[in-house]
């Protein structure tokens, strides 16, 4: 269980939750009950619709979520794992998670430097399925990232065959474990 930055009622829920735990564990244990604890790590805030999708005549509302996952590391490679759910977007489309951070902590991302995400450094698309939704397992790789360093981030979506924005996220504060 480890502190973020801008999620302190997630991080204080989860700590009431493991001590509530450990608690409900030393009651038990006379009676040979036994406790356990899971913690998934933060979730990122909904992406946001951007702007109107027309398919078939209807008006459409694209959203979409990113959990993300940073593992324990071993010390020298920091992995983050990106489980990527797209909705209501264009059946049958591919599209692409990018991403811009800022060196600057301040909660306002104005880099436009977008890298596109993938399976390490493979791209990877997201693909839609009939219905306009889509989910892809991505991960990155953060090689040049040090324990503790802290930046800004934003996410967008955008289709593949011509770069069009589909999804934004909003600023984000992330920092490397």
């Amino acid at each position: 269980l480890a502190a973020s930055p801008q999620a302190s009622a997630y991080c204080t829920a989860k700590a009431a939750e493991l001590h509530l735990a450990r608690c409900l564990a030393l009651e038990g244990a006379e009676f040979g009950i036994r406790v356990n604890s899971v913690n998934p790590d933060a979730v990122l805030p909904d992406l946001s619709w951007v702007g109107p999708l027309i398919g078939d005549s209807v008006q459409m509302e694209g959203s979409g979520s990113i959990k993300f996952r940073q593992p324990e590391n071993d010390g020298t490679t920091h992995i983050v794992y990106l489980d990527v759910k797209v909705r209501h977007l264009e059946p049958n489309t591919s599209y692409l998670l990018q991403r811009a951070v800022d060196p600057i902590v301040d909660d306002n991302c104005t880099s436009a430097a977008w890298l596109t995400l993938g399976k390490g450094l493979v791209p990877q698309s997201i693909a839609t399925n009939e219905k306009g939704k889509g989910r892809e397992q991505l991960f990155r790789i953060l090689s040049a990232a040090s324990v503790g360093m802290t930046f800004d981030i934003h996410f967008r979506v955008i289709r593949q065959d011509n770069s069009a924005l589909a999804l934004t996220s909003e600023c984000y504060q992330f920092t490397v474990r």
